[in-house]
Formats: C-alpha cells, sequence, structure tokens
C-alpha cells in the first residue's frame, strides 16, 4: 500500500465542545463512533487503512499552553495499542497550529 496523496479535512470542535466527552448524545452535526464523537461526514479508520508510513513530524517538544487557550495536539505517547488515548492530550498556541511547520493529519 501506498502513501495516500488524498487531503483529509481536520475541522475544529464548537465553542465550548469538551473533546474528552463521554456523553453517547452527540452534538447536531456530529456522530457516535467507536472511537467517540465524531463529525457525522467521517469514517473511522485503522492506520494502516490509509497509510504504510508514519513519521516524526516535530522534532523539538512545542510550547505548551493551557486547556481553552489552545489546539489539541496529540503526540507519540498518545497512541498505544492501535488505539488513540485521548485521556492526557496536551494544547498548542493556535498560530503554532495554524503555521507551516506542523504536519496535519
Amino acid at each position: 500500500m501506498g502513501v495516500s496523496s488524498e487531503a483529509i479535512e481536520v475541522r475544529d470542535a464548537p465553542i465550548g465542545y469538551d473533546l474528552r466527552q463521554s456523553s453517547p448524545v452527540a452534538p447536531a452535526g456530529y456522530k457516535q463512533s467507536e472511537v467517540g464523537i465524531i463529525p457525522e461526514d467521517w469514517e473511522c479508520s485503522r492506520f494502516s487503512e490509509v497509510t504504510n508510513l508514519i513519521t516524526c513530524g516535530v522534532a523539538a517538544t512545542p510550547l505548551y499552553v493551557p486547556e481553552g487557550k489552545g489546539v489539541p495536539f496529540l503526540s507519540s505517547t498518545n497512541v498505544k495499542n492501535g488505539r488513540i488515548n485521548w485521556a492526557n492530550y496536551k494544547f498548542i498556541h493556535p498560530a503554532l497550529h495554524e503555521s507551516e511547520s506542523l504536519p496535519v493529519l
């Protein structure tokens, strides 16, 4: 399998929406999935179904900001046993998120 060149859209959650929410009720425009609440038009896939190459995108630790003042940021410590651990992710400054220095999945 080759690496897909198809872009994957990343959208911000609505203001005030908690990504770690465990409620089975999804807000309008979202749906419950096996990985939690996701946008209605997204599908869940294993990494191995969409790529055969995952690399280090940032070799340095970014400056983290408090929750609510930044954009959720996942690192390799958030991936365990083939699943994303949403319990302890951190946040980066919105300007860093918007910069060209970080790859967007």
